[in-house]
């Protein structure tokens, strides 16, 4: 197959735009980003240069914070939840995290161009987009 059957750039300016492009529900995964200069970036490294942690010249790590913001988030959450990911399984554990807020370096995608597209359009003040993987080129790569 080419690579436009797995990476494509679409400019939409209307609903019926957006669904010409739906393709096979499952064949692909998406993202929204209200802005569509973001890059796809986990939400705890646009915390830390927010705060000026980091910057693009820093060598630091975001999982050096990720690692504090889990131990907090696992010292707090019994006071809130009565169910729990187990104390080891740290993916569980970032997801919950994720759910409730907290930075991590996790990306949400979803297999619904809708799911994706209320993300985009909910806080968007600007040109939003929607990142489309085709998901067999993903397991590939």
């Amino acid at each position: 197959m080419s690579l436009e059957n797995y990476i494509r750039e679409e400019k939409i300016d209307s609903w019926e735009g957006l669904l010409s492009l739906e393709p096979g529900f499952g064949e692909w995964i998406y993202r929204g980003h209200s802005n569509e200069v973001w890059d796809l970036e986990p939400s705890i490294k646009r915390a830390l240069e927010k705060n000026r942690v980091i910057n693009d010249d820093d060598d630091i790590e975001p999982e050096n914070s990720e690692q504090f913001f889990l131990n907090e988030f696992k010292q707090r959450t019994h006071l809130y939840e009565v169910n729990q990911p187990q104390a080891n399984d740290n993916i569980s554990w970032f997801s919950f995290m994720q759910h409730h807020g907290t930075p991590t370096r996790l990306l949400d995608f979803t297999e619904s161009l809708y799911i994706a597209l209320y993300f985009a359009l909910i806080d968007s003040t600007t040109d939003a987009c929607i990142w489309g993987f085709n998901k067999q080129w993903v397991n590939y790569h």
